[in-house]
C-alpha cells in the first residue's frame, strides 16, 4: 500500500494528483481545517469524510486542503474545507466554525457525493469547542489535523490522505 499526504499550502488554492498506472481504486480521506478560538471560547474541529473511489490509471484527482481558521483584529478568517474530487465523485470535510467572543465554535460538517464508483463512505462531523478548549480532531490516528483553536489561538489546518 502506498500513501500520499497533502497538507495546507497558503499560496495555492488546490493541487492535483494523477492516478498511477495499474491503480483501479483508492481510499480518499479529507479533514477540514479547525476553527479558531476567540477570547475565552474554543473553535470547532473540521469535519471528516472517507470513501473508496473506483478510478482508472491517468485519472486526475483534484485536491484542496483547508487552512485553520483564526480570529484577528481585522475580523474572523474562516477555516477551509478539504475536498477530493475524481471522476464525478467527491468527498468534503468542512472547516470548523470560529468561536465568537460569546460562544464556542461548532464542528464542521462532512459530505460525500458520487455515483456507483464510490463505496465504504464514512462521514463524521467535527467536534464543537468545549469552553476555552477547541474541538479535538475527529480521528485518533491524526488527532491534530483540523482541531479547533483554544482561547485566542488559530485552528490547525486540515489534511488530505490518499492510499492505493
Amino acid at each position: 500500500m502506498k500513501v500520499v499526504t497533502f497538507q495546507f499550502n497558503p499560496v495555492t488554492a488546490g493541487t492535483s494528483w494523477t492516478v498511477p498506472t495499474g491503480v483501479t481504486r483508492l481510499r480518499a480521506y479529507a479533514i477540514g481545517g479547525g476553527g479558531g478560538g476567540a477570547g475565552l471560547w474554543g473553535g470547532g474541529s473540521g469535519g471528516e469524510a472517507i470513501a473508496i473511489m473506483q478510478v482508472t490509471s491517468g485519472t486526475v484527482v483534484s485536491i484542496r486542503v483547508g487552512g485553520g481558521g483564526t480570529y484577528s483584529m481585522s475580523g474572523p478568517i474562516p477555516a477551509g474545507q478539504s475536498q477530493v474530487y475524481a471522476a464525478g465523485m467527491m468527498i468534503q470535510g468542512y472547516g470548523g466554525e470560529i468561536a465568537t467572543v460569546t460562544e464556542v465554535g461548532q464542528g464542521g460538517a462532512s459530505n460525500t457525493s458520487g455515483g456507483p464508483g464510490m463505496s465504504n463512505t464514512v462521514t463524521k462531523n467535527g467536534n464543537s469547542g468545549n469552553g476555552q478548549s477547541g474541538g479535538g480532531g475527529v480521528d485518533s490516528q491524526y488527532p491534530l489535523a483540523g482541531s479547533g483553536g483554544s482561547g485566542a489561538l488559530s485552528g490547525t489546518p486540515g489534511l488530505v490522505i490518499i492510499t492505493y
